[in-house]
């Protein structure tokens, strides 16, 4: 009996320890040949990329959320440069728009911006490429894209950012001019009228400027108003403003979470989704918005 009970507790050691372990690995570590490192968490995948000086990065790390780095060593000299529009393109990094320096207290920082963050940590007073661990991480926005709920205070003015998302509808790539706020991806309510017209999803969009009310009659043909699917050249960064506007679906009121931006309404694509009743989907590695018209709406 106590040999069953010590072989017992020995096995429930090992399970702890692997299980210990599988935590840990969870982790991804940038390694440099002087002992010092990096860790992230939340990365869902790497990308092989093509090194053209001694301080860029091998790799692009792609997050599906925020990301925490953590910094391992003796004597860390961290740079961490945040931009908001870089790309990924043809295996290069490719830096776009304006470059903000993120500040780290400590030995960690938590990036929670959607956009990219290119930095190099090296350890020790000389700067040398075996002390030093490059990175380019991607922090994929969108994760948290979810209706509102009756509880959840909506700020009054916020800052809006051209979503760098790709979007398919039914398979198919277009083009929007989008924005994200706090996380969650907004469309004109025209342009998602335009691309589910003729499909199980239409509706129809109607404006009344007296009542400052707008109204959607579900399963009707849209009516095109121009300037549908109009999407700037070089869309930037913008102040929003919570619309006062109010919305009917088939005569009755409904609350949908929507800005003004550019003088343009600009709603939470899942809100809509969830009243017109279409499905959308989101994949963090690929940094992919899906519209699906042949399904109903889901709520994660």
């Amino acid at each position: 009996m106590k040999r069953i009970s010590i072989i017992l507790v020995f096995t429930l050691m090992i399970s702890l320890f692997a299980s210990v372990s599988a935590f840990a690995a969870s982790e991804t570590k940038i390694e440099t040949e002087q002992g010092g490192y990096v860790t992230l968490s939340n990365i869902v995948k790497e990308v092989e990329l093509i090194r053209e000086d001694p301080e860029g990065s091998d790799k692009a790390y792609i997050s599906d959320g925020a990301v925490t780095l953590k910094i391992v060593g003796d004597d860390p000299h961290p740079t961490i440069n945040y931009y908001a529009d870089a790309e990924i393109k043809d295996g290069f990094f490719v830096p776009a728009g304006e470059r903000k320096s993120v500040e780290i207290t400590g030995n960690s920082v938590t990036l929670t911006e959607p956009g990219y963050y290119s930095g190099f940590v090296y350890f020790g007073g000389d700067f040398s490429f075996s002390s030093t661990a490059t990175f380019v991480i991607q922090v994929v926005g969108g994760s948290a894209d979810k209706p509102a709920s009756s509880s959840e205070k909506i700020p009054a003015t916020a800052t809006a950012k051209p979503t760098n998302s790709k979007v398919l509808v039914n398979g198919k790539e277009i083009s929007f001019q989008a924005y994200n706020i706090n996380g969650n991806n907004y469309f004109k309510l025209r342009d998602l009228a335009m691309v589910l017209n003729g499909t199980e999803k239409s509706f129809e969009v109607g404006w009344d400027g007296k009542k400052n009310a707008i109204s959607l009659e579900s399963g009707k043909a849209y009516t095109a108003v121009g300037g549908e699917l109009v999407v700037t050249e070089k869309p930037a960064t913008a102040e929003a403003k919570l619309s006062t506007s109010t919305i009917y679906l088939d005569g009755k009121e409904v609350k949908l979470t929507a800005y003004l931006i550019n003088g343009n309404n600009y709603f939470k694509l899942r809100d809509v989704a969830a009243v017109i009743n279409f499905g959308v989907t989101w994949d963090g590695v690929t940094n992919t918005v899906g519209i699906d018209s042949s399904s109903g709406y889901v709520e994660e």
